[in-house]
């Protein structure tokens, strides 16, 4: 699914609502509402535009869906998406929030792990400050992502959200010695600020898939699978799969 800038988490995962569930996440509240395949709909339009059939639990585990089939799906939900009343193109976070309102607001557990003191997109310069201490006080390796213009180290760091926290991305350090001298640095820099939730992995070593189009002889470079040696959590829980 695509992304959308949303004015409080930035840029985010979207998810396609009714208009009937968009009012409801606007203030914070989740009702009993339907996971269509990719659209998340009340109880009255799952019925008004017979999407019970899309339903997650309705697909039986025994007879998957075909790679074909499944295209033909989305491309079947889009289209009554199109044709839906007011519907909506919501921030997954801001979805996610009101999950977690609504659970407190009924005295339930999280129903998921939360990051509310994490740095994420809006801190920019706070992450920028960060690596650039970390750079300072110690020797990474050359990164060997392909068309790097900024970042040439093999250390990377993903701004953190609401459902999942900041993460620093360490390659080719193996050493045990050496990460836990790291993971000490990160946990002192952050000892007294408010905004402390972080998430350490260490990979053996970078990869990377080239992608070229060519009709507009563009290229790009994706991760591939890569190796993870360890990994920490700061001040926080693993956030869910």
């Amino acid at each position: 699914m695509g992304r959308t800038f949303c004015e409080k988490h930035r840029l985010s995962s979207i998810e396609l609502t009714c208009q009937h569930v968009a009012e409801e996440i606007k203030n914070k509240r989740y009702g009993r509402f339907h996971d269509a395949a990719i659209l998340l709909v009340c109880e009255d339009c799952l019925h008004k535009y017979h999407l019970e059939p899309l339903e997650d639990n309705s697909l039986a585990l025994s007879d998957p869906l075909s790679d074909d089939e499944r295209l033909d799906e989305i491309f079947h939900e889009l289209e009554i998406f199109e044709h839906m009343e007011g519907r909506a193109t919501l921030c997954s976070e801001c979805i996610a929030v009101a999950k977690v309102e609504q659970a407190r607001r009924n005295g339930e557990i999280d129903p998921f792990p939360t990051y509310e003191r994490t740095l994420n997109s809006n801190h920019g310069n706070e992450i920028e400050s960060f690596q650039t201490q970390l750079s300072a006080n110690f020797k990474f390796a050359k990164s060997v992502r392909p068309f790097a213009k900024k970042n040439p180290f093999a250390l990377f760091i993903k701004p953190g959200a609401y459902t999942y926290p900041l993460t620093v991305m360490i390659y080719y350090v193996t050493s045990e010695s050496q990460q836990e001298q790291i993971i000490q640095f990160i946990i002192e820099y952050f000892r007294w600020k408010d905004l402390n939730q972080v998430k350490v992995q260490f990979y053996e070593a970078e990869v990377w898939k080239l992608k070229s189009n060519p009709e507009t002889g563009i290229s790009s470079a994706e991760r591939g699978m890569e190796k993870l040696l360890r990994e920490v959590c700061l001040n926080c829980l693993k956030e869910r799969e």
